[in-house]
């Protein structure tokens, strides 16, 4: 056998590793974008999952809802932070692109009123008044406190709240005005929470509103008011946002289920498989202290079966359904 066989046969174990090798290289990131209001608990399952999921990076943006969904209908996250149930159009947006989505619901918040802690007036609100105060036709008529209620003061009232990008903008004007996007536009508009605690926590005759996280990360700095619903048949009166609130089902109409939905194609990934079971174990645990609510019953054991079966769609089939509980939804 001459010098340059023997050589060749020496290599072809090599060669044969080094070809095997490529299984244990670094996987692709698994990128997800949406809800501000939902990262913090995002964060928190990305660093527990980080920990046993060695070579596994998990990308973390918060653009909002409505940017989220924009760029997972195109293809480009595995996975979208959602603070509300898809829409129509982010749905037919999906469909035309041929991305397929599975809908799991991961926690409760408490979406939150709030004003300056130098406010002595406005310890609680009704839903009618947040009506008056934020529907289209305010807009440069309703601009004082005393408007509002008659006997607030008459002193002027600055406005904050997310931007028309935010899953949180959606879901309160649906729930104040009967309509998504109905809204006036002369207020101050942000899809960081940060700017709007800023903006609330500066000047006492403000008003925001924000996640119940954000607020939980700054009630040093700013107080949540708390919110009559206008059903006296329990006589419940005004509620304040807690965890407990929402999970005893009396904090209305500002308790909303959070939402991560995810490309179907994208499971074929082991690692973006795995994260979203990760999340769905966890979130029980981790919930409360990224400022949301754990979901109640057995709906995270429904929405691991969602998961494991692969089952595309929305279980908001008609507007009714956005008072039902996740739970009851996910069993039908």
């Amino acid at each position: 056998m001459t010098p340059f066989r023997l050589a060749l046969i020496a290599l072809i174990p090599l060669a044969t590793w080094a070809c095997g090798s490529s299984a244990s290289a670094p996987t692709a990131p698994v990128l997800v974008d949406g809800s501000s209001t939902l990262a913090p608990l995002t964060q928190a399952i990305v660093a527990d999952f980080e920990k046993t999921h060695r070579g596994t990076d998990v990308t973390l943006s918060s653009a909002g809802t409505v940017e989220g969904f924009t760029r997972f209908c195109r293809g480009e996250i595995d996975i979208v932070d959602a603070s509300r149930p898809v829409r129509e159009p982010e749905r037919a947006a999906c469909e035309a692109a041929g991305v397929e989505f599975i809908e799991l619901p991961v926690a409760y918040d408490a979406l939150t009123v709030i004003v300056n802690p130098g406010n002595t007036w406005a310890e609680s609100i009704t839903v009618s008044e947040l009506r008056k105060l934020w529907e289209p036709a305010a807009e440069a008529t309703i601009a004082r406190w005393n408007q509002v209620r008659g006997d607030w003061p008459d002193r002027p009232i600055k406005l904050f709240a997310p931007g028309t990008e935010s899953g949180t903008f959606d879901y309160f004007t649906e729930m104040v005005a009967g309509t998504v996007d109905s809204s006036r536009k002369d207020y101050t508009a942000s899809g960081d929470d940060q700017v709007i605690v800023r903006g609330v926590a500066a000047d006492v005759e403000t008003l925001g509103y924000v996640g119940y996280s954000a607020f939980d990360r700054n009630r040093t700095t700013v107080k949540a008011v708390a919110i009559d619903d206008g059903d006296d048949s329990v006589g419940r009166g005004p509620i304040s946002p807690s965890p407990e609130a929402v999970g005893r089902g009396v904090y209305r109409p500002f308790s909303r289920p959070l939402f991560v939905y995810t490309n179907k194609a994208r499971l074929d990934r082991p690692e973006v498989k795995s994260f979203l079971d990760t999340y769905l174990r966890r979130a029980v645990e981790l919930a409360t202290g990224a400022g949301t609510v754990p979901l109640t019953g057995n709906s995270y054991q429904l929405a691991l079966q969602r998961l494991a079966n692969g089952v595309a769609g929305t279980m908001y089939r008609a507007p009714e359904d956005s008072k039902l509980g996740v739970d009851l939804l996910m069993s039908r």
